[in-house]
């Protein structure tokens, strides 16, 4: 499971606006890191969960977890819009 601590380390560690360049969109160019940094994340905890094809419960437990890390994800992307 993802966890909020998680998400906002892997956005706040994104390479795309460290770099050192200047540009006419220095938000636009942070909100992307920040975004492609959270999917980065998102893609590997979801490629982590292995489940066995026909095993309904495992597969439903997977769904669940899943499920949780979007929230947790999205509800971390809205916090960081507000504040």
């Amino acid at each position: 499971m993802v966890t909020a601590s998680e998400v906002q380390q892997s956005a706040s560690s994104a390479t795309f606006y460290q770099d050192q360049r200047c540009t006419a969109w220095p938000d636009f160019d942070k909100s992307v890191s920040e975004l492609h940094a959270l999917l980065d994340l998102t893609q590997r905890k979801v490629k982590s969960q292995i489940v066995t094809i026909g095993d309904v419960a495992e597969i439903e437990s997977s769904l669940m977890a899943q499920k949780v890390t979007l929230s947790v994800v999205l509800f971390v992307i809205c916090y960081n819009e507000t504040s």
